[in-house]
C-alpha cells in the first residue's frame, strides 16, 4: 500500500514533465517522418545546386569576351575555308574535357521552343548550359539535350510529334533537360558553341543527344568532364516510340558508365589507400631503423665515455699513489716548519707540516709524470693537495686540473710556481682552501 501511495505521489509530483516530454517526442517525430521533409531536402539541394552555378557563372564572366572573339575569329575561317573550292569542313574527335562556355541569350529559343512544343513536352530548364552542367553535376542525372539546326529538316512540328506525352515524361523525370539552337550569329549561341566543342562536324540537322557530367572526387566545381553517350539525328526518329526507346537505351548506358567509373573510382580510391599505407609503413619503419640506430650509437658513445672516464680514473688513481708513495714522511715542529690546515671541496680537512726552505724529492704528478724530481716546498704543496681523493657532490673524483688554492685573509690564488713557501708569502701556520674551478657557460 505504501509503495501504491509512493507511485502516485511520484506521477502526481511529476506527471506534467513526463506527459510534456511525451508530446515534444511525438511532434519532433511526425515532423522529422512526414510527407514535408522529403520536400524540403529536395528543395535544400536545388538551392545548393543553384548556388554553385552562381560562382560558376562568376567564374566564366571574365572568359566569355575573350570565347566569344574566337568563337567569331574561327566562324569567319569557316567562311573562307566554305568559299574555297575542293575544301571539305573536316571532323574532329571528341574531347574528353569541355571549356566553360560563354552565358549567351538562350532564354528566348527555350522559350519559344517550350511555347510551341506543348505542355506534353519535356520540362526544359531556363538556364545557361554551365548552369546545367552544374545541376546535372550535383542531382548526379544524364543530360538531354535538342540542339536545333535552323536550316534542317525537322521542323518544331515534327519534333512536337516526337516527343510526345510518353517520351516528354519519361525524359522530364529522369534526364535533365536542355534544348539550344546552332546558329552561328555574330553573338554567338550556346547550341553553336556545345556542339562544337563535341565535336560536331555539321550543323545542318537537328540533334538529339545524351551528355553526362563526369567529375572525380576533391575537384574544382568548374573542373568537369562531359562524357558524350549517345547522338542521333532527329530526322531518323519516326515515332514516339523510338524515342521512348532509345532514351531508355541511354538511360541504361548512362548507369553502366557510371558504374564502371564507380568500380574505377573505387578501385584507384584502393590503390590509392594501400600506397599511402605502405608508405607510411616504410615511414614508420625507416623511423624505427633510425630510431633504433640513434639508441645503439648513444649507448656506444655512453659505454665508451663510461670507460675513458673508468680508465682516466684508474690513472688517476696510480698517479695519486704514486705521489703519496713519494711523499717524505711529515718533519716535527720546529724551525723552518710551517703548519697549515687545507680545507676541501667535499668539506673535508686535513693539517699537515711543510719544510718551507728544503726541497722535497716526490712524483710530478702535476704534470703527469711518475719519475721522481727535487720539487721546492712550495711545488710540494701543489703536489700534496692534488695527491688527495676529492669526490664532488655527485661522488665522481674531481679532475685534479679543475683545482686551485686560494688563501683566505687575504684572498689570494696561488700559482704553482718555483721557490719555498716563504718567497710566496706563507710565513707562518696558515688556512688554504682548496676549489673548484667551474667552466663559465
Amino acid at each position: 500500500m505504501d509503495s501504491a501511495n509512493s507511485v502516485a505521489r511520484l506521477f502526481q509530483d511529476y506527471g506534467w514533465y513526463v506527459a510534456t516530454g511525451a508530446v515534444i517526442a511525438y511532434v519532433t517525430w511526425k515532423y522529422a517522418t512526414g510527407p514535408d521533409t522529403v520536400e524540403m531536402e529536395r528543395r535544400r539541394r536545388l538551392r545548393e545546386a543553384r548556388r554553385r552555378a552562381e560562382r560558376l557563372k562568376r567564374n566564366t564572366f571574365f572568359k566569355a569576351v575573350d570565347l566569344k572573339r574566337r568563337s567569331e575569329m574561327s566562324r569567319r575561317r569557316r567562311m573562307e575555308a566554305d568559299n574555297s573550292p575542293g575544301v571539305q569542313p573536316s571532323s574532329s574527335s571528341t574531347p574528353q574535357e569541355t571549356e566553360p562556355f560563354p552565358q549567351m541569350d538562350t532564354k528566348s529559343f527555350l522559350s519559344s521552343l517550350t511555347e510551341s512544343l506543348g505542355p506534353d513536352a519535356p520540362t526544359f530548364m531556363p538556364d545557361s548550359i554551365m548552369d546545367v552542367f552544374a545541376i546535372a553535376r550535383v542531382q548526379r542525372r544524364p543530360l538531354f539535350v535538342y540542339l536545333h539546326a535552323p536550316t534542317g529538316v525537322v521542323s518544331i512540328e515534327n519534333l512536337r510529334g516526337l516527343l510526345g506525352s510518353s517520351p516528354g515524361q519519361y525524359l522530364s523525370q529522369n534526364f535533365i533537360c536542355w534544348a539550344g539552337t546552332m546558329r552561328d550569329s555574330q553573338h554567338g549561341s550556346e547550341g553553336y558553341e556545345l556542339a562544337k566543342h563535341i565535336g560536331i562536324p555539321s550543323f545542318t540537322h537537328s540533334l538529339l543527344m545524351v551528355l553526362g557530367v563526369v567529375s572525380d572526387e576533391g575537384t574544382a566545381e568548374d573542373d568537369v568532364a562531359i562524357q558524350v553517350v549517345a547522338i542521333k539525328t532527329a530526322a531518323s526518329f519516326r515515332s514516339p516510340v523510338e524515342v521512348l526507346q532509345w532514351a531508355v537505351s541511354c538511360q541504361d548506358a548512362w548507369g553502366r558508365i557510371g558504374a564502371k567509373r564507380q568500380m574505377e573510382t573505387s578501385r584507384a580510391r584502393i590503390v590509392r589507400d594501400q600506397n599511402s599505407e605502405y608508405e607510411q609503413a616504410l615511414a614508420q619503419d625507416e623511423q624505427r631503423l633510425q630510431e633504433e640506430r640513434q639508441a645503439r650509437e648513444r649507448a656506444a658513445n655512453i659505454e665508451r665515455k663510461r670507460a675513458e672516464a673508468k680508465q682516466r680514473a684508474e690513472q688517476q688513481k696510480r698517479l695519486r699513489q704514486a705521489v703519496r708513495d713519494s711523499l717524505p714522511s711529515e718533519p716535527a715542529q720546529g724551525e723552518g716548519v710551517i703548519s697549515l690546515r687545507i680545507v676541501f671541496p667535499d668539506g673535508n680537512k686535513k693539517v699537515r707540516r711543510f719544510d718551507s726552505e728544503s726541497s722535497l724529492k716526490v712524483a710530478n704528478y702535476l704534470f703527469g709524470e711518475c719519475g721522481g724530481v727535487i720539487l721546492h716546498p712550495f711545488q710540494a704543496l701543489f703536489e700534496y693537495v692534488m695527491a688527495q681523493e676529492i669526490v664532488d657532490s655527485d661522488g665522481g673524483d674531481i679532475d685534479p686540473q679543475r683545482l686551485r688554492i686560494v688563501t683566505r685573509f687575504p684572498r689570494k690564488i696561488l700559482q704553482s710556481s718555483k721557490g719555498n713557501l716563504r718567497d710566496n708569502g706563507i710565513i707562518r701556520d696558515s688556512v688554504l682552501c682548496v676549489e673548484e674551478i667551474f667552466e663559465a657557460n
